[in-house]
């Protein structure tokens, strides 16, 4: 879109990625990453500034409101098992056009997640598409969904994952994953 400025980020694992807490309460947001699309994560060993924790952000993504759309590409891979092909448009699923790559197990791991949060993820408005070949939407603590309009998709994973609690009391939501 010519209205927006090209931002160049890295896309290589654990650079380039969000840190510290997210809320977005309106506006656009179109983001297309052979990573992970959009990440709450903080390490108090790698990004803190002081000692203390007492400054440190909480790694929450809190969404109440705006029009979202996240796509990742890269097929998921762990080191050691010697990758696999890359995706193109539309994350990657199979008939889809797109360039294939392929990478050795010294790679870093990939895991190309749309929405992932180290602790919460807390969505009461908004609507989100994320088109993942890893989970769509992953919050490692509390996911809760109150509220607004959500397709996720994932190409080889969850399309919604939370490793404890997960609460829907709202919204209109529309899964799609892969199959086991």
């Amino acid at each position: 879109d010519e209205d927006y400025d090209e931002w160049n980020t890295d896309a290589c694992q654990g650079y380039g990625a969000g840190k510290g807490y997210i809320h977005i309460h309106g506006g656009k947001i179109d983001i297309d990453s052979d990573a992970k699309a959009m990440v709450a994560g903080w390490k108090q060993d790698e990004d803190a500034v002081t000692s203390s924790t007492s400054d440190d952000p909480t790694p929450n993504i809190m969404i109440t409101g705006g029009s979202i759309k996240l796509t990742t590409h890269t097929q998921p891979r762990e080191s050691g098992n010697g990758g696999g092909p890359g995706g193109g448009p539309g994350g990657g699923r199979p008939g889809q056009p797109g360039s294939s790559s392929s990478s050795s197990s010294s790679d870093t791991d990939i895991s190309p997640e749309g929405l992932e949060a180290k602790n919460d993820i807390v969505i009461s408005g908004g609507e989100l598409l994320i088109d993942a070949t890893d989970d769509a939407v992953n919050a490692a603590n509390a996911l809760t969904i109150s509220g607004g309009k959500i397709v996720a998709i994932s190409a080889n994973n969850d399309a919604i994952d939370s490793n404890k609690s997960f609460v829907i009391s709202g919204g209109l939501i529309a899964a799609l994953a892969a199959s086991s």
